[in-house]
């Protein structure tokens, strides 16, 4: 997953839908706590410090 969204510019949208009341579906929590996962792991310089390269 990460590796794809840094070489696109390092951007991700997240839309995640909330319930009427304003809770979170179980499967979305479970799909955000993965994310959060792959972060804690991946954290490095190349996430957070990156910048654009050349597009040529």
């Amino acid at each position: 997953m990460g590796e794809g969204i840094q070489a696109i510019y390092g951007n991700l949208l997240l839309s995640v839908p909330l319930r009427g009341n304003g809770s979170i579906d179980e499967k979305e929590e479970a799909i955000l706590k993965d994310i959060a996962s792959w972060m804690a792991v991946n954290r490095g310089g190349s996430i957070w410090n990156s910048s654009m390269g050349s597009l040529w």
